[in-house]
């Protein structure tokens, strides 16, 4: 069972010479820790973070803060612990900053191909690691993320390093040496000291590294072949421009909006943004708008539900993903969700909050995450998500690809009237019932309809097995 909880024990005595830098908390000095890592010994020499860095094998640099005030101005991904998921880097990081911002942090402090990104604070993302590919570059990451940068000559490649830090061993140490700093957990230097197995055959170490470069690399083009699917969804989208995502987006001051074109009440000047319509009017001359309330309502096409919360207390009872949020990424959900529950949970809410393959997640609520969704792979079932997830369920097929519909959704258009109705409902936002009032751009060529869908589902099925083959690797460090 994936539990923090999986050990019975009521307590144990920890003798007072084994207190190890006034630290008193239990979990630091769990016993089934230490017996977990004398059975991998059998299969493994250790070695350490720190043992690594100072015999110049790593290099290790923590990053930067620029201030929230970069935030947005600009196209450098400013790569921040929840950008860090399954095994690689969010696509479109939630934060991007303007170049001058990035060419006053240090060049020792900037990410390169093949570098791993380390969460070293954030509670729940604590110890996630990724590698950086060719395509994430440039970049800059927060102070939360520790960069590691393998020498060539390391008897421990980039790799096998990666595929050892998220094995399950290496993982319950960073747990046991995670503590609660304000408001914020963290492993603050600990992490130097966490025994790294490395494998007795080196053969295996090899074949390791190997498949986890190769996999990464291929996840990562396959990545980018998906993120450009939206822009070919019209011929006349506009990729630059006024419509383009830059740092002179927006140089309007102002627009005036008719009294008669007041919807609801609403007068948040976000909600009127005339540059959508803009951008709508020239996608209208190859596809057609069609709200969403249409295809749920109207036409039932699709099936539209909420998820469900269960509450803190049904966290680590079991092994279903319970799927948050945060936990979607690239168009999937996390192969490893901070969070999972008992079976019999599930029962309790079933059919609502459980999804099924090729349903497509959006989240509805979570600020900088609305508008990012996801589609269910068959790896991720069963399941239940969270309240703050709309559920998208196609119910013909041969009228609305899933696949096609996920492509629509990453579309410029959609995510800029998805963000034009996001308000702000006490501390968090959310976009609600709005959300049904968004327009999907349907090509009216069919045909490019069935590519854009064949494309996509072609990826994502690929992406799958590869990431399948690097979560199967951690099964190595095991005796």
């Amino acid at each position: 069972m994936n539990s923090e909880l999986q050990s019975h024990q009521l307590g144990f005595n920890v003798v007072s010479t084994d207190i190890r830098q006034s630290i008193l908390l239990p979990r630091f000095y769990d016993p089934s820790l230490d017996s977990a890592i004398h059975e991998t010994s059998d299969i493994a020499e250790f070695t350490t973070l720190r043992t690594l860095r100072d015999d110049g094998h790593l290099v290790l640099a923590s990053g930067s803060e620029v201030g929230s005030m970069a935030y947005g101005t600009g196209l450098i991904p400013f790569i921040r612990t929840s950008d860090l998921s399954n095994w690689e880097i969010k696509s479109n990081p939630k934060q991007a900053i303007a170049r001058h911002y990035a060419e006053q942090v240090s060049k020792n402090k900037s990410v390169a191909e093949k570098d791993i990104l380390f969460a070293r604070d954030g509670t729940y993302l604590i110890g996630t690691a990724s590698l950086v590919s060719k395509y994430d570059i440039p970049a800059i990451h927060q102070s939360h993320v520790v960069r590691f940068r393998v020498a060539d000559n390391s008897p421990v490649p980039a790799g096998y390093l990666l595929a050892a830090l998220r094995s399950p061993i290496v993982q319950r140490q960073l747990r046991a040496r995670q503590f609660t700093a304000d408001i914020i957990d963290t492993l603050g230097d600990r992490y130097l000291d966490v025994k790294i197995p490395v494998l007795n055959d080196s053969g295996s170490i090899t074949e390791i590294d190997t498949i986890v470069m190769h996999a990464s690399e291929q996840r990562a083009k396959l990545r980018m072949e998906l993120g450009n699917l939206p822009l070919e969804v019209s011929k006349h989208h506009v990729s630059s421009g006024p419509f383009a995502h830059d740092e002179q987006q927006s140089l309007s001051h102002g627009f005036s909006v008719p009294r008669s074109a007041i919807s609801s009440s609403i007068l948040l000047a976000k909600y009127y943004d005339p540059s959508i319509l803009e951008l709508k009017s020239v996608m209208e001359r190859d596809c057609t708008f069609t709200p969403i309330t249409d295809l749920a309502q109207r036409t039932s096409e699709i099936e539209i539900a909420t998820g469900v919360e269960v509450g803190k207390m049904a966290y680590g009872t079991g092994d279903v993903p319970f799927f948050r949020t945060s936990d979607m990424a690239n168009w999937e959900l996390k192969s490893d969700p901070k969070h999972r529950i008992a079976e019999d949970i599930v029962g309790r809410y079933a059919p609502r909050g459980v999804a099924e393959p090729e349903d497509v997640l959006v989240v509805r609520d979570g600020t900088y995450l609305v508008g990012t969704s996801a589609i269910v792979a068959d790896d991720d079932c069963p399941m239940l998500f969270a309240a703050g997830i709309y559920r998208l369920r196609v119910l013909d097929h041969s009228r609305l690809d899933p696949y096609l519909l996920l492509v629509l959704l990453n579309t410029d258009v959609v995510q800029r009237q998805i963000r034009a109705r996001q308000f702000t409902r006490d501390i968090i936002d959310t976009i609600g019932q709005r959300f049904y009032d968004v327009e999907l751009p349907i090509p009216d060529d069919k045909e490019h309809c069935e590519y854009l869908a064949s494309a996509a589902k072609k990826a994502i099925q690929q992406r799958e097995a590869l990431r399948r083959q690097l979560n199967a690797v951690l099964t190595r460090f095991s005796p």
